[in-house]
């Protein structure tokens, strides 16, 4: 009886785990801030997104160049996801 058990508790925990990137809902995403514009631009491989209401973390080197703070909704929107 404890071979079910423990079978069901390695599963749920598989679950769980596999789930657990899904639950977060903020992200550090690679960004820029444009000179002219103040416009923070999320650095998506060679094309660029603008944010809106973004948390801004400039980089040690270049204060134009940093991490942004994307919300849950922002991520989905920009890999297409509708859920």
């Amino acid at each position: 009886m404890s071979a079910p058990l423990s079978a069901a508790s390695l599963i749920a925990f598989g679950i769980l785990f596999a789930s657990a990137p899904l639950a977060r809902s903020d992200e550090w995403v690679s960004c820029k801030r444009d000179a002219s514009t103040g416009q923070l631009l999320w650095l998506r491989g060679k094309s660029t997104e603008p944010l809106k209401n973004a948390e801004y973390r400039p980089g040690e080197t270049n204060p134009d160049l940093g991490t942004c703070l994307v919300t849950k909704g922002q991520l989905r929107e920009a890999h297409g996801l509708r859920f």
